[in-house]
């Protein structure tokens, strides 16, 4: 799995959806997809919007784990 060498700069309470999820981690929308579907980070849907979002500590929990 290819991703960003650098940590991302998120806020551990902090919300992000898919597209800035994407663009932290640094990585194709379609491996972070694969990721997701495996359970290897954790997602939420939103039913206001019916979209996935991901809060900043488990953003970094997927990064640690492959650093």
């Amino acid at each position: 799995m290819k991703m960003t060498a650098e940590a991302p700069k998120v806020k551990p309470d902090g919300w992000y959806n898919t597209a800035d999820t994407v663009k932290l981690l640094g990585m194709s929308r379609s491996t972070f997809w694969r990721a997701a579907k495996e359970g290897k980070i954790k997602r939420r849907l939103r039913k206001a919007d019916n979209k996935f979002w991901y809060q900043g500590k488990d953003i970094l929990r997927f990064f640690n784990a492959f650093y």
